[in-house]
């Protein structure tokens, strides 16, 4: 199984909704034996060349597998992340994304039943970055392209420079 580099086409393209989940098994148990061998926090079935809605997130000490995953709540508040991909260089550099720093997402688990979980800070940047692959966006994409390795990569206070999107929010909260 190998994962997609950017800037494969395939990587850009809106996956459809998973119908039979047995069919799907066998790639879930492959991405699986995937993403602890490269000690990645997540990985979407488009990466590997299936166009279908499913991926497995790091969550706590294991994975969750996501089945039609969508982000149904987002907070207000964003914040700047440096993420890394394993579809670009194999995670080996980093992009700058805005992210919400909490999400509510529904899906359906591997026995067929809906669910929803939170995600805070790292964790909600983590569902995201998932389910975007999954409407055909990358890191690429939304981070405008500017890739930063990981020893140029910024300090917390260097970020904290850059500002947060919540700022405004502020200010139009004190507006009103």
């Amino acid at each position: 199984m190998s994962i997609l580099q950017w800037p494969d086409k395939t990587l850009r393209k809106k996956s459809e909704p998973v119908t039979d989940i047995e069919r799907r098994l066998p790639a879930i148990e492959e991405m699986y034996v995937l993403v602890r061998a490269k000690r990645a926090r997540g990985l979407a079935a488009v990466q590997i060349g299936i166009m279908e809605r499913f991926c497995l997130v790091q969550y706590g000490d294991d994975y969750l597998c996501l089945i039609n995953p969508s982000i149904i709540k987002t907070s207000e508040k964003t914040s700047w992340m440096l993420e890394g991909c394993l579809s670009l260089q194999e995670g080996k550099v980093l992009v700058r994304v805005q992210r919400h720093r909490r999400v509510k997402v529904a899906y359906t688990d591997l026995a067929g039943e809906p669910r929803t979980v939170k995600g805070t800070g790292v964790q909600a940047a983590i569902f995201q970055h998932e389910i975007d692959h999954l409407d055909g966006m990358t890191i690429m994409i939304k981070g405008g392209g500017q890739v930063i390795t990981p020893a140029a990569a910024p300090t917390r206070a260097q970020m904290a420079n850059w500002g947060d999107s919540h700022r405004p929010n502020r200010r139009a909260r004190r507006a009103r």
